[in-house]
């Protein structure tokens, strides 16, 4: 079994995982997890963090870089939470991708513009530039066969 989930979703599987005392699951796929959510715990599960390079998803500014936010209620970005993981040997990495924003399969890479609950708007990247999608399904099964036997 290996989990896999993007934004909100990538939260989610990073924080299940950290939870399971299973030895079924063999590896982890997070694309793109949001800034905040569920607590990260330790994770000994072989995970991927895949992440386009200019992610600004609902960031306040262009560098407001989803991996390296913090919320007062998650008061530890992505990045360094996946820096202590590492620190302490688990089998965690980050892949990232150039010319990437928000959710790679959402077609060419483009600044979109949302707006928040409450009236307030941000301008993001979504999407990527033609290759992308076709590195990260290569390095997804990569990941996959190696872990696979494990």
């Amino acid at each position: 079994i290996f989990l896999y989930g993007i934004s909100n979703g990538g939260r989610v599987v990073l924080h299940g995982a950290s939870k399971l005392t299973t030895d079924k699951i063999k590896g982890v796929i997070s694309e793109a997890p949001a800034a905040a959510g569920r607590k990260l715990g330790d994770l000994k599960v072989p995970t991927i963090i895949a992440q386009g390079k200019m992610d600004n998803w609902g960031g306040r500014f262009g560098t407001d870089y989803i991996w390296k936010r913090t919320f007062p209620f998650s008061p530890i970005s992505v990045e360094k939470w996946v820096q202590s993981l590492q620190e302490n040997e688990r089998p965690i990495r980050f892949i990232f991708y150039k010319n990437a924003g928000h959710s790679f399969h959402s077609g060419s890479l483009e600044r979109v513009s949302q707006v928040r609950v409450g009236g307030a708007s941000f301008t993001a990247y979504l999407g990527a530039v033609e290759g992308v999608v076709a590195q990260y399904e290569r390095d997804v099964f990569a990941f996959v066969k190696e872990n696979m036997a494990r």
